[in-house]
């Protein structure tokens, strides 16, 4: 991923607490946001695009899209708003996860298209008009964040 820029926002997302680890340019529409995650037993795997606004910061939802994924392979895409603190589920998958391996989560955003792969294979898509363009972020949960851009 190229950004200029990037910004960090503690915000509640559709699985619970997350730091969102927010880069890339407001303007940005049709695009895809990819991270190779190893989710431990109780985290959350969480990549997060169409970001534009994240409110006043911590403790407020973005809003954005966001898809998690659980160390079951329980995926889901959620549609986050600042003005609440519910998101709205879009989708939910499943995808098939090897123990202790590490998995590629990818948003792909096409118009009002949206889709979420694991690992290559497509496990939700969703049409929403929310939101059209935005920035991308990673997801961490917020007592245990460690993210690696390289």
């Amino acid at each position: 991923m190229f950004a200029t820029g990037h910004q960090s926002a503690s915000a509640e997302l559709g699985s619970g607490n997350q730091s969102i680890h927010i880069v890339g340019n407001t303007a940005w529409t049709d695009y895809e946001v990819s991270a190779d995650v190893s989710i431990e037993t109780t985290r959350v795997g969480v990549a997060v695009g169409r970001i534009s606004s994240t409110g006043t910061g911590y403790g407020t939802s973005p809003n954005a899209y966001s898809m998690t994924m659980t160390p079951t392979g329980a995926c889901a895409l959620y549609a986050s708003t600042t003005s609440s603190s519910t998101a709205t589920t879009l989708a939910t998958g499943q995808a098939t996860l090897a123990a202790g391996s590490w998995h590629n989560m990818k948003l792909v955003f096409q118009g009002t298209s949206i889709k979420g792969l694991v690992d290559g294979t497509q496990v939700l898509t969703a049409t929403d008009s929310k939101y059209s363009k935005g920035n991308v972020g990673l997801g961490t949960p917020r007592r245990r964040r460690r993210c690696s851009t390289t």
